[in-house]
């Protein structure tokens, strides 16, 4: 990259970032309380367990290349966690297999077979 387009580079982005801190403040003076509504903090394990009826749980996932990895709060239990050998192209099939299994756009709104 030419020096000078290096230099363009950065004063953009410093550029960018003035405006944004600009506007954060405008948040913050206009809507003093968007700022703890979308920085939040998150509940821990025991707060979300609490929260739960005996028979819901909540499942978190994430996705790599080659794995999953499955987590599972439950009213009264300690979370599981499970490592599931699965690539990234089998899983979105099974995830594109459930989204069609909950189209009820079958007769009288069953879904298709």
């Amino acid at each position: 990259m030419p020096p000078d387009a290096a230099a363009r580079a950065r004063a953009r982005v410093h550029e960018l970032e003035s405006t944004r801190r600009l506007l954060d403040e405008r948040l913050r003076e206009r809507f003093p309380g968007y700022s703890e509504l979308v920085h939040a903090p998150l509940p821990t394990v025991a707060e979300v367990s609490q929260r739960l009826a005996q028979d819901e749980a909540l499942v978190m996932l994430l996705s790599g290349e080659a794995d999953l990895y499955v987590w599972v709060v439950a009213a009264e239990e300690l979370p599981p966690f499970k490592r599931v050998a699965i690539t990234a192209s089998a899983l979105r099939g099974l995830v594109a297999r459930v989204r069609t299994s909950l189209e009820f756009s079958g007769p009288r709104g069953r879904p298709p077979a």
